[in-house]
């Protein structure tokens, strides 16, 4: 077990989703999906030739920008043979920078001129309160925990006894890893109510709900939480944790303080920087 000072760490929360954030709603509309990392604008850089009444496909190269779902569709000019613009049939989320869009050949005779075009992303993210930000964005401490007062990090494991006839000592295997983080701040909202009375304990499931208590285990699912030193050199990563437990400290002169559990069972990471990578099946 350490315990550290909050002048002395920094935390930041994320979500285990790559382009969905938790926000609480400043009209006390409670916590909801924040979508980041949208596509915004198709700009077409070369319209093309093509037979009247077709219309080329347009594949996304997502690469290493984060991002994932975008699809497009060709928008054709009037006597449909060129192409004059692109609406957008889903925006995807996480792109961290734009995709590569790649427009399908020229259906012209003796033509060799296909469409070409660009896109932007923004980023999205409404001006409520935030919790935890997408996974693609762990890394820059959006989400980070303001006020913090102290931070209790338990590394444990999980262990299996094993007897043997005829004799006294017993195996001590280990199943698992076990590491819980109590984050203690300075009760300045209602965020952290909110979030654990609502029942958003479990993370979020892609970019259309909460995730359940009673549901099984998955790659997405929990909280992702990043405590670095203020010198930077170390990161101690948490993925897939889930809210264990939130408690608030009352004094004659009212809330002073309040803590919030997170625990997990998947081997956290140690590094120079915060981990976002995706937490694989078979690190469940």
């Amino acid at each position: 077990m350490a315990y550290y000072l909050g002048r002395q760490v920094s935390v930041s929360l994320s979500t285990e989703q790559a382009g969905s954030a938790v926000t609480v709603s400043g009209a006390a509309n409670g916590p909801y999906i924040d979508i980041v990392g949208v596509a915004d604008t198709v700009t077409i850089t070369n319209a093309g030739v093509y037979v009247s009444g077709t219309v080329p496909a347009i594949t996304v190269t997502d690469g290493s920008t984060g991002g994932s779902d975008l699809a497009l569709t060709a928008t054709m000019a009037t006597n449909g043979l060129s192409v004059i613009g692109a609406t957008i049939t889903n925006s995807g989320s996480g792109y961290r920078s734009a995709p590569t869009l790649a427009f399908a050949g020229t259906g012209g005779v003796g033509h060799a001129n296909t469409a070409s075009g660009t896109i932007t992303v923004k980023r999205g993210r409404d001006a409520f309160t935030l919790f935890a930000d997408g996974l693609n964005w762990g890394a820059s401490g959006t989400a980070k925990v303001t006020d913090l007062t102290g931070v209790d990090l338990s590394i444990g494991a999980v262990d299996e006894d094993i007897t043997y006839m005829g004799l006294r000592s017993i195996t001590k295997a280990e199943i698992k890893k076990e590491t819980t983080v109590s984050l203690t701040r300075k009760k300045s909202d209602a965020v952290w109510d909110t979030i654990y009375n609502d029942n958003w304990r479990c993370g979020v499931n892609g970019t259309s709900s909460a995730y359940a208590n009673l549901e099984e285990p998955a790659t997405g699912k929990g909280y992702r939480v990043y405590v670095t030193l203020v010198s930077g050199t170390e990161v101690f990563t948490l993925p897939n944790t889930y809210i264990g437990a939130h408690t608030t400290s009352l004094n004659a002169d009212g809330t002073s303080e309040e803590t919030m559990e997170f625990t997990t069972y998947v081997t956290p990471i140690i590094s120079t920087s915060a981990h976002t990578g995706a937490t694989s099946a078979t690190n469940l």
